[in-house]
C-alpha cells in the first residue's frame, strides 16, 4: 500500500458547483499538490442533517483514497451513474453522480503557477 500523504496547511485547487435533484446545489472543491489531486471538499448550499452527513462521509473517503494514491479517475468511475429517487432535470442522477461529473470537469487541473 502507498504511504499516506499529509495535507499541508495551504492547498490550491478549484471549486465548481452542480444542481442535483433533491439535494440542492452541491459545491465541490478539488485540491491539488504537485499536480495531483490530494483532497476533496464538499458542501450543499443550505442542506443540513442526514444529507450533509452523508456527503461529508463521502468527502472523507475520497480524500483518504487520494492521499493513499487511488487515481481520481477510479473514484469518478465508481460514482458515475449512482441514482436516487429524485433525479435532476439536468441529467444528474443523484448528488453522487453530480459529484462525479464535477470531478471529471476539474480533474485535468493544470499545476498552479505561483506568483513571483
Amino acid at each position: 500500500m502507498t504511504d499516506k500523504k499529509s495535507i499541508p496547511n495551504v492547498l490550491h485547487g478549484a471549486t465548481s458547483k452542480i444542481k442535483t435533484g433533491g439535494c440542492g446545489t452541491l459545491h465541490v472543491t478539488l485540491n491539488i499538490q504537485d499536480g495531483k489531486p490530494l483532497a476533496v471538499r464538499l458542501s450543499f448550499g443550505k442542506m443540513g442533517g442526514c444529507g450533509a452527513a452523508s456527503i461529508q462521509a463521502v468527502q472523507l473517503l475520497i480524500t483518504r483514497g487520494l492521499r493513499y494514491g487511488v487515481p481520481l479517475s477510479e473514484i469518478i468511475k465508481d460514482l458515475t451513474g449512482v441514482a436516487c429517487h429524485l433525479p435532476s432535470v439536468h441529467k444528474v442522477l443523484s448528488c453522487y453522480d453530480g459529484l462525479a461529473k464535477v470531478l471529471a470537469e476539474l480533474e485535468p487541473l493544470p499545476p498552479r503557477k505561483d506568483r513571483q
